[in-house]
């Protein structure tokens, strides 16, 4: 890490934000540009896990009707599970890179160079709290609604996507199926770090 890190991680930041980044070579898994990469997957999974959490909390989309159609009540379910699992990853894996931060902060002899990596471990402890916060909001309405749980019941209706005039219900289907997809994506782009981070 070093003075510069910052305003280069705001620079790539800029232009990666806008779609998932790659990280399929080892090289855009590590130092400044792992970073850029790792807040921009965390900054995708929250805008995603606010989707889940608008699919759980409005009224005739998500809980009420999942409640009484079985396919959707158990795609909703999914999607919360994962959406709570690929949010536990992120966290996890954000957390290491802020031990690791921490150690060079601590062993740096340059006082620059220790407030650099400061602002970068500000803006990962940013991310760590928003994904917590909104995973927890989550499940906690999941919960309230009734679809997400030990005790969730089964719905005693048969999945309405065997009906065949039920466009409210297969926009909800369809909307479920592609927040899931996208959140599977950031789960297996999160993957590929294996759990650690490199600066070099």
């Amino acid at each position: 890490m070093t003075e510069e890190s910052p305003r280069l991680i705001q620079e790539l930041f800029a232009r990666q934000f806008d779609y998932l980044p790659k990280v399929e070579s080892p090289e855009q898994r590590k130092g400044p540009l792992g970073i850029v990469n790792l807040f921009a997957l965390a900054s995708h999974m929250l805008t995603a896990m606010s989707g889940t959490l608008a699919i759980v909390s409005v009224d005739r989309f998500g809980a009420n009707r999942a409640g009484c159609d079985a396919g959707l009540n158990d795609q909703v379910h999914r999607l919360v599970d994962l959406s709570v699992q690929t949010s536990a990853s992120l966290t996890r894996l954000i957390g290491v890179v802020m031990v690791a931060l921490q150690s060079e902060q601590i062993t740096s002899p340059s006082a620059a160079e220790r407030e650099s990596i400061q602002e970068v471990m500000t803006t990962g402890y940013i991310y760590i709290e928003s994904l917590n916060a909104v995973s927890l909001e989550t499940t906690n309405m999941a919960r309230w609604r009734g679809v997400w749980g030990r005790n969730v019941g089964r719905p005693l209706r048969a999945a309405q996507s065997t009906q065949t005039n039920d466009p409210e219900g297969d926009k909800a289907r369809h909307s479920v199926r592609t927040l899931t997809a996208q959140i599977m994506e950031l789960g297996l782009r999160a993957e590929l770090y294996d759990g650690t981070w490199s600066m070099n």
